[in-house]
């Protein structure tokens, strides 16, 4: 809030400093290109990869994006905390050298770089600090369709620059002070799909988590006609309890794995004298637990909970139908 809070402030400024151009300018990115033979060869492709998605995907669109004078450097070493007997708080920024015009969306991928520093979820913190920022400065959809690749353009430049600064003055211990964690954070931000992120991160913005998003929830609140049932089910409306608190897998957590599943959902089936059953949508499940679901390799990493998605129970070979005009893209066999 405090850094929206400054660039609402800084609205209207001029000065012809602010269009000086210097290296830790977003909007120069590429200048730093030469620096990344010297960072080490663990990250060095990851460096470069940030460089060409920043040339191919983001310098194109910038100059549709409303620019003004940016702090651009607001990071934790930038921070002045004010305590009191309440707790504390963020007094202000500090250190206005890097200052320049460029995107205002630059600002905010600038913050989120050092945020995401030493995260186990980045996107959680994004997402965190995003709501702060847009409560008084919202981002438009082109704004944070490049707050991703801004945000590791960011930590490549800081990368090539101290890697560059390193082999020139060996000697001086600050110009690596976030050396390590820049380069773990791009590595982690490379494995992250762009798709959910820029989801993620919409929904942070307060936008639709997808554009045409209000055009679907629309059309759920009143369905065509023209919708059919995916399987021919005729009255069945048979449940299967697949829940944490199911009575059909009991207490046993061998019931989970696909034989003792498989033949579990059976012998309901039979019971229930149906061909074809379902699985609830957001059904708490504990069957997640198995290993095909494993969420990382830390022991404490998130794991799935939820059900996101309609079981249909029934037997091979039977047809199966697009409940709307539509076509096939994909079919697969999870087997696990």
């Amino acid at each position: 809030r405090v850094l929206a809070q400054l660039q609402l402030e800084l609205t209207g400024l001029d000065h012809p400093a602010l269009d000086r151009g210097h290296r830790w300018q977003l909007t120069r990115a590429l200048d730093n290109l030469p620096c990344v033979a010297a960072v080490a060869e663990d990250s060095r492709e990851t460096v470069r990869a940030a460089f060409a998605q920043f040339s191919t995907a983001v310098l194109p669109a910038l100059d549709k994006l409303p620019w003004g004078p940016v702090h651009n450097d607001a990071n934790d070493y930038n921070v002045l905390v004010e305590l009191s007997t309440d707790g504390a708080r963020v007094g202000g920024l500090f250190d206005f050298g890097d200052m320049c015009r460029q995107p205002l969306v630059c600002d905010a991928a600038i913050a989120l770089a050092y945020l995401v520093l030493e995260q186990e979820d980045p996107l959680a913190a994004c997402a965190e600090f995003l709501r702060g920022y847009c409560a008084l400065r919202p981002l438009g959809a082109e704004e944070v369709a490049l707050l991703l690749p801004l945000v590791r353009t960011r930590l490549a430049v800081s990368l090539a620059i101290s890697s560059r600064r390193q082999q020139e003055e060996p000697d001086d211990a600050y110009i690596t002070v976030s050396q390590g964690p820049a380069r773990r954070a791009l590595l982690q931000l490379a494995h992250i799909n762009d798709e959910f992120a820029h989801c993620a991160l919409r929904r942070a913005c307060g936008l639709p988590v997808v554009p045409g998003a209000d055009a679907i929830y629309r059309y759920l609140e009143h369905p065509g006609g023209d919708a059919c049932s995916p399987v021919d089910c005729g009255d069945s409306q048979h449940v299967i309890d697949l829940s944490v608190g199911s009575p059909l897998l009991g207490a046993d957590p061998a019931n989970a794995e696909l034989a003792p599943l498989t033949h579990l959902i059976a012998a309901d089936m039979r019971r229930a004298q149906v061909d074809v059953a379902f699985g609830r949508y957001a059904e708490a499940r504990g069957i997640y637990g198995a290993p095909a679901f494993g969420g990382g390799a830390h022991p404490t990493a998130e794991r799935r909970t939820e059900h996101l998605g309609i079981d249909i129970f029934c037997a091979p070979g039977s047809p199966v139908r697009a409940p709307l005009p539509a076509t096939v893209e994909l079919v697969a066999n999870n087997r696990a």
